[in-house]
């Protein structure tokens, strides 16, 4: 096995699992190889990775597939590409990406396979995990040239990337790649970018970005944006700006727009662990904007207009500890 890929890299990189289950997931991989059953090892691909942290295993499923002289399809692909991701292994990631379109096997070479747009998010999911930021939009130009569309969660993947490694130039950038395609930046896709900008202190051009979403009709569905704005305003020292922020967040969490729908959504509403999500994230905005609001009144930064920021509650001012 581990004929294409360094078995050592792989093990490396993947995290301890449960020797019981890891034993019996390679016999029921050998089992649907035996019955040709390519769904089947599809599914093993994404369980190894998923549910049991076994990367090995992953490559284990395509390579017996390999050998056995069936084809992969690009779920297969898409589905180990994935499972680096799971496990944070971006250089593997890419790795199976290029071995897919151009196959290099010492038995049967299988048919180069057609990357798709969700086989291109998961490989940036990856990359942009590892840190590979540069390598990520490199390859947004190999996907466009390929003449695969990038849809929005393409892009969202690629900023999100851009906030946990704090790169708001490429975020920009991804931004007006988005316009350029006709693609319009949704609420999601302006949240990370201000939040990416207030990361690097770009305060001023972080609320340029709100102002153009809000001039285009994308009113925040959730906190999310201003609760950005109002912590960078409050580390900038900039008290009139941390109040419109916190202003903001008021307004919005008195007049909450309907969530964004999430995989496996109903008509009645979100799913249960979609909700939960949600649930948590919207708490944790809920004490990030405390936090904020507290130090203004404790050091007694009060707003300087009432019609730009709300009046400082009389009970918080004499006990700025207080909830709200």
């Amino acid at each position: 096995m581990f004929i294409i890929f360094n078995r050592n890299f792989i093990e490396e990189s993947e995290k301890f699992g449960v020797l019981f289950s890891w034993k019996r997931l390679n016999v029921s991989i050998e089992s649907a190889v035996k019955k040709r059953d390519i769904v089947a090892v599809n599914f093993k691909i994404k369980d190894a990775a998923l549910k049991l942290e076994r990367l090995s295993s992953s490559f284990r499923a395509l390579e017996a597939l390999l050998q056995a002289g069936l084809q992969p399809t690009v779920i297969s692909y898409t589905s180990l590409i994935n499972s680096c991701a799971h496990c944070g292994n971006g250089p593997l990631a890419l790795q199976v990406f290029r071995f897919m379109s151009n196959p290099d096997f010492p038995e049967k070479a299988p048919q180069p396979v057609m990357p798709n747009e969700i086989t291109f998010t998961a490989l940036f999911k990856a990359l942009c995990g590892d840190g590979m930021l540069e390598e990520s939009h490199r390859i947004l130009g190999e996907m466009k040239s390929m003449g695969v569309t990038p849809n929005i969660r393409t892009f969202t993947t690629i900023l999100r990337g851009c906030v946990r490694h704090g790169d708001p130039d490429l975020a920009e950038e991804i931004v007006k790649e988005m316009k350029k395609m006709k693609q319009q930046p949704d609420d999601t896709a302006y949240n990370y970018l201000i939040e990416c900008l207030c990361i690097a202190g770009r305060l001023e051009r972080a609320w340029e970005v709100a102002t153009e979403a809000e001039s285009i009709g994308l009113s925040p569905e959730s906190t999310s944006r201003y609760v950005s704005l109002a912590v960078a305003s409050v580390i900038a020292e900039d008290s009139e700006s941390a109040w419109k922020a916190i202003d903001y967040c008021n307004t919005c969490r008195r007049n909450p727009a309907k969530e964004s729908a999430g995989p496996k959504d109903s008509e009645e509403g979100p799913s249960r662990s979609v909700g939960r999500f949600l649930g948590l994230k919207k708490r944790e905005e809920q004490r990030e904007c405390q936090a904020a609001k507290e130090y203004l009144l404790r050091n007694k930064l009060f707003a300087p207009s009432k019609k730009e920021a709300p009046k400082p509650n009389q009970r918080l001012q004499n006990n700025p500890s207080a909830p709200f």
